[in-house]
């Protein structure tokens, strides 16, 4: 969200809406019942795309968010040695997240599991694609009535395909 970009690094510390699955999964703790936010953009320089959709809710058990992370770029034009121009070809990044969070007196825990894919092909049919995954820790602190700390470690355990897997085009 443009809070968290304006903020820098330290929204980790007061992520308190559902943008807190990518921030900091603890902050989700810090949500109140049901959030949805997104952003589209499209028209940026050279064909590129960035699209975001989370979804969280926080119940007196745990909280819980779904986000959908997409990057990519279409229409790069391909060449090879031989016949020069031979088409175009898309880029795409996506990552599915899975949050949750628990809250306690002045402290909150959170997890997020990721499933990244990452594509790159003219058309479905002929798609070169890696799957793999990655795992994201959070803590939340509340210091004062004024003063929030939070840290979050992303990527701990992951890993995006093998590079013997993609054929290159």
């Amino acid at each position: 969200g443009a809070r968290a970009l304006g903020m820098g690094g330290a929204f980790t510390g007061v992520a308190d809406d559902a943008t807190a699955a990518y921030w900091n999964p603890a902050g989700l703790a810090w949500t109140s019942g049901w959030e949805l936010t997104g952003m589209y953009s499209a028209g940026m320089n050279v064909d590129r795309t960035f699209n975001y959709v989370g979804l969280s809710r926080n119940t007196s058990m745990m909280a819980w968010a779904l986000q959908w992370v997409s990057a990519g770029m279409s229409d790069i034009p391909q060449y090879d040695e031989v016949m020069g121009y031979v088409g175009d070809f898309d880029y795409g990044d996506n990552a599915f997240s899975l949050s949750l969070a628990k809250g306690f007196d002045m402290a909150s825990v959170g997890i997020t599991g990721k499933f990244l894919r990452q594509s790159l092909g003219a058309d479905i049919a002929t798609d070169d694609a890696v799957n793999g995954f990655g795992l994201d820790l959070g803590l939340g602190l509340i210091l004062t009535d004024y003063a929030r700390f939070g840290l979050s470690v992303a990527n701990i355990a992951g890993e995006l395909g093998d590079v013997e897997d993609v054929n290159t085009i």
